[in-house]
């Protein structure tokens, strides 16, 4: 008898197992999530800033890299099609074009010997510093300020000159100049 009730057990066991399984082979595709489309991302809606278009000269404020020379910091990003060379002593240090108040300060003299070319690439930037050196004379208090950069697209026949936006000069730099 106890082997008639386990049989029937099994049985029963193994028809509600199969039952279950075809049941849940029917129901399956019923319970799996729908593809989700995903729309292709609109930067401006996204809150992403676009990348700059365009060649700009940022002006970034001092940076100290000796203990007691400073130097203006300027960020130069090409935001163009194809790469810029620029001329100078130092991938860090080109020959910089000042403005105060719209108007050119003199310009030093500068001995090309020992330059080189550097490339700024497509939707790169570098890092350019202007020493107190490149000041002839101290500019005016309160006075707006622009440094601009010769800059060459490589297919372009000649330089081009790209100023920053116009900032005050930090109290500190300024006094530093020599006033001549």
């Amino acid at each position: 008898m106890r082997w008639i009730v386990r049989l029937l057990v099994f049985a029963a066991a193994l028809f509600f197992g199969i039952g279950a399984t075809a049941v849940g082979l029917e129901v399956r595709p019923y319970m799996t999530l729908r593809d989700i489309e995903v729309e292709e991302l609109n930067p401006v809606r996204a809150g992403i800033a676009p990348d700059p278009e365009g060649i700009h000269v940022m002006y970034a404020g001092t940076v100290q890299i000796t203990n007691k020379e400073q130097y203006l910091k300027f960020i130069i990003h090409n935001g163009g099609d194809e790469p810029l060379n620029y001329t100078g002593y130092s991938a860090d240090h080109s020959f910089p074009l000042i403005r105060a108040n719209e108007s050119d300060l003199p310009d030093t003299y500068r001995c090309s010997r020992g330059t080189s070319r550097y490339t700024i690439l497509p939707n790169r930037s570098v890092e350019l510093h202007v020493s107190l050196d490149e000041f002839r004379s101290r500019p005016p208090k309160n006075s707006s300020i622009s440094v601009g950069f010769n800059l060459r697209p490589v297919s372009a026949p000649e330089h081009s000159i790209h100023y920053s936006e116009p900032f005050p000069l930090p109290e500190s730099f300024r006094r530093a100049i020599s006033p001549q």
